[in-house]
C-alpha cells in the first residue's frame, strides 16, 4: 500500500483505498487466433478394389468392391485456439480516487502511523509544512462545537484508517487465502473499528476522550 498526503486537502489517501491510478485489463484490440484442426464431419472418400471373395468363375460375387479410402487425410478447418489469451495493457482506473499526482506528496506508513497516534494522543491537529508534507500543531483553543467537530473528524479519520486494515484482510478471508494471522488481525481491527465508533458514548465526550489502542 502506497500512503499519500494531499495539503490541498490536508488528508491522507492509500492506492488501496482510493484505487492505484493504472490497472492491468485485457487488450479490448486483441483477437483470438486460431488452430487448424481436422475436419470432424469429414468422411472418407470410397474407393474401388479387388473383392477377397471373389473367385474365378464366381457369378454371384463382384469381382470389386467400394470401400473406404482409410488413407485419405481429411481437411482441415480453423477453430479458436482456447489456450492463447490476452495480453495485458496498462489503462486509467476509471474508479481512481486520488488527486492529481501535483497536489500528493508520498508519506512512509512509519510517518502515517506516528502521524495518527499524536492526532489520537495529544491536543493537535493535522497540517501541512512548506513542502506539503504532513505535520500535526498544536491546537488552538477551541469552542465546544469545535471541540465535538473536532473529536467527530478524528472519529471518523480512525474508523478510515481501520477501513483501510479492513479492506484486504476480508478480501483474504472470503477468497479462502487468508492465513490464522489474517484471520486474527481481521478481528482485532473490526473490533478496534467498532470501538471507535463508540467513542461518542464515553461519558467524557468530547472533551474527555479515552481512544482505543490501534493494533499492533
Amino acid at each position: 500500500m502506497v500512503i499519500f498526503f494531499s495539503a490541498k486537502h490536508n488528508l491522507f489517501f492509500n492506492d488501496e483505498f482510493h484505487g492505484t491510478r493504472m490497472i492491468s485489463v485485457a487488450d479490448p484490440a486483441w483477437v483470438r487466433p486460431t488452430v487448424k484442426v481436422p475436419d470432424p464431419e469429414w468422411t472418407p472418400p470410397d474407393i474401388e478394389v479387388k473383392n477377397p471373395a471373389w473367385s474365378e468363375g464366381a457369378e454371384d460375387v463382384p469381382e470389386t468392391i467400394f470401400v473406404p479410402d482409410l488413407e485419405a487425410k481429411p481437411p482441415t478447418i480453423d477453430i479458436p485456439d482456447e489456450s492463447a489469451s490476452a495480453p495485458l495493457i496498462e489503462v486509467s482506473n476509471p474508479k481512481c480516487l486520488l488527486p492529481p499526482e501535483a497536489e500528493l506528496v508520498e508519506v512512509s506508513a512509519e510517518v502515517h502511523d506516528a502521524i495518527y497516534r499524536a492526532l489520537a494522543t495529544s491536543p493537535s491537529v493535522l497540517s501541512s509544512d512548506s513542502m506539503g508534507y504532513p505535520i500535526t500543531i498544536p491546537a488552538p483553543g477551541q469552542t465546544p462545537e469545535q471541540i465535538l467537530a473536532g473529536a467527530l473528524i478524528q472519529r471518523d479519520r480512525l474508523i478510515t484508517l481501520a477501513a483501510t486494515r479492513i479492506a484486504p484482510l476480508r478480501a483474504a478471508v472470503d477468497l479462502g487465502d487468508a492465513t490464522e494471522d489474517d484471520a486474527a488481525n481481521l478481528t482485532k481491527w473490526m473490533r478496534y473499528q467498532v470501538a471507535v465508533n463508540r467513542v461518542p458514548d464515553q461519558a467524557g465526550f468530547p472533551e474527555d476522550i479515552v481512544w482505543p489502542l490501534e493494533p499492533s
